[in-house]
């Protein structure tokens, strides 16, 4: 589960707070956390990998370990991640957590409605497009972003963000527009 309870990681898939599949989960195992706002699965076995829980693409791989990984520890920003790895101790450190989203609420909103986007990434200068338009918003720290939903027509509105260093995350159904 992350950190706010909003995404878990069970067995093969994520699923939301409500229990309703986010995507099945091609990565994974016994070594598998789900950090912070949890858009971003971390899992160790041959080699750590990070994936999206919403899109369920690997967005990261790393040199493969000596060994099965035993022990996998990963701090909330998903920047620092520690293995052990039969008699090795591997760390590293992400010069740049990827893009991603774990959960956008409220899920449905009308236009001018304040959005809280969790996920990871997040930089000073994170933009988001909603159906096209921009929206105007606020970074409050690494795994939140707060946005007003432009005017939009009704209907499920596709949600991009955009950081300054070129890394971009889409969601075809960001939010509901009512």
């Amino acid at each position: 589960m992350n950190g706010d309870g909003a995404v878990l990681w069970v067995g093969a898939s994520t699923v939301d707070q409500n229990l309703l599949p986010l995507v099945p989960s091609r990565f994974g195992g016994t070594n598998t956390f789900l950090p912070g706002a949890g858009g971003l699965l971390y899992s160790a076995a041959s080699q750590v990998q990070i994936s999206d829980t919403r899109n369920g693409r690997m967005l990261l791989s790393m040199a493969p370990l000596p060994t099965y990984a035993a022990a996998f520890a990963v701090d909330p920003s998903g920047q620092k991640i520690l293995v052990c790895a039969g008699t090795s101790l591997n760390y590293y450190e992400l010069a740049v957590v990827p893009l991603a989203v774990g959960t956008v609420n409220p899920s449905d909103a009308t236009p001018g409605t304040a959005l809280t986007i969790r996920g990871n990434g997040f930089v000073a200068g994170t933009t988001a497009t909603i159906a096209g338009r921009s929206a105007s918003c606020t970074l409050v720290d690494g795994q939140t972003l707060q946005c007003t939903l432009p005017k939009v027509n009704a209907g499920m509105a596709p949600m991009t963000l955009s950081n300054p260093d070129g890394q971009t995350y889409s969601l075809e159904a960001g939010v509901d527009v009512k």
